[in-house]
C-alpha cells in the first residue's frame, strides 16, 4: 500500500469569490484561502497526508489575524507593542500572534525603530517639547532603549519654542504683560517643555509696550465695569473692579490712570 494512502486524497476544488474550498474523498471539505492555495500545488487526485493536512488548517485559522494586521497597518502606524494588544483584543493565541508579528517583520512592514523616529519627529514639528513625546511614545508601546535616545533627536527646541511662543503671544495679545507670559508658560508645560527651557525662552521674549498694555487695559476694565455694574454700586462696585484687574495682571498705577480717564465711574 502506498505510504500516502493514508492521507486525504482531493476529489474537487472549488474557486469561491473568497476562499477555496477543497474536498476530500468521504465529503470531507477543507477552506481556505487564496494566499495558501496559491503557497501549494493541489489538483484533484493529490493525496495530503496528515501532517500538511494539519499544516493547512493552522494556516487557515492564523490567515484572518494575518489579513486583520495588514488592513491595520494599511491604514495607520502601529508600533509592535500596539498591533500584539489589537491582535489578543481579536482572541489570538500568542503563538498566532507572534507568527503574525514575524510575517510583518520579515515583510519590513513592522519596524519600531524607524517608527518611533517618525512619530518623534512629527509630534516635534508640531510643536511638542521632550516630556510630552516621551509620554506619548511609552503610550504607544515603545521600548525604554528607543525612548531614552530622546534627547539626541531633539536638538532644535529653541527654534520650535520661537514658533509657538510668536503664535500664543498673537493669541494672548489682548491680555496683560503678566497674565499673557503666565497662560505661555502653562501652554508650553502642557506641551511637555521643562520649566528652565519655558524660562530661558520667555525671559527673551520683548515687553508689551506701554501704549498696548494700556489699551487692552481699557477693553478689560469696561467689560468687567459693565458686568460687576449689574450687581454692585459704589465704592464696592469699584473696589471690586479694582482686585479683578489687579489679578489679571495689571498694575495698581496703571488702573487708577485708567479710571480717571472712565466716563462710566461716577
Amino acid at each position: 500500500m502506498p505510504k500516502d494512502s493514508t492521507g486525504k486524497i482531493i476529489q474537487a476544488i472549488q474557486v469561491k469569490k473568497k476562499t477555496i474550498v477543497l474536498t476530500f474523498l468521504g465529503d470531507e471539505t477543507l477552506t481556505i484561502s487564496p494566499q495558501i492555495y496559491t503557497d501549494h500545488y493541489f489538483y484533484v487526485g493529490k493525496v495530503i497526508d496528515p501532517t500538511l493536512l494539519e499544516q493547512l488548517r493552522e494556516a487557515q485559522a492564523l490567515q484572518p489575524f494575518k489579513d486583520y494586521a495588514f488592513l491595520l497597518l494599511s491604514k495607520g502606524k502601529y508600533s509592535e507593542w500596539q498591533v500584539r494588544e489589537k491582535l489578543y483584543r481579536r482572541e489570538a493565541k500568542k503563538f498566532q500572534v507572534e507568527a503574525v508579528i514575524q510575517t510583518l517583520k520579515d515583510a519590513h512592514l513592522l519596524d519600531d525603530a524607524t517608527l518611533f523616529h517618525q512619530w518623534v519627529s512629527h509630534y516635534h514639528q508640531r510643536g511638542y517639547g521632550p516630556r510630552w513625546i516621551e509620554q506619548k511614545m511609552y503610550e504607544k508601546g515603545f521600548s525604554k532603549v528607543l525612548v531614552t535616545a530622546l534627547p539626541t533627536l531633539i536638538e532644535d527646541i529653541p527654534e520650535v519654542l520661537k514658533t509657538i511662543v510668536a503664535k500664543l503671544t498673537k493669541q494672548y495679545q489682548h491680555l496683560s504683560h503678566r497674565e499673557r507670559e503666565e497662560k505661555i508658560k502653562l501652554t508650553l508645560q502642557r506641551r511637555g517643555f521643562s520649566y528652565a527651557t519655558i524660562s530661558t525662552m520667555v525671559s527673551t521674549q520683548p515687553k508689551a509696550e506701554p501704549e498696548e498694555e494700556l489699551n487692552n487695559l481699557r477693553r478689560a476694565f469696561q467689560q468687567i465695569y459693565q458686568r460687576y455694574q449689574k450687581r454692585y454700586e459704589g465704592r464696592i462696585l469699584l473696589d471690586k473692579v479694582i482686585n479683578f484687574l489687579r489679578l489679571k495682571g495689571y498694575t495698581y498705577g496703571n488702573i487708577q490712570r485708567v479710571i480717571k480717564e472712565s466716563t462710566h465711574v461716577n
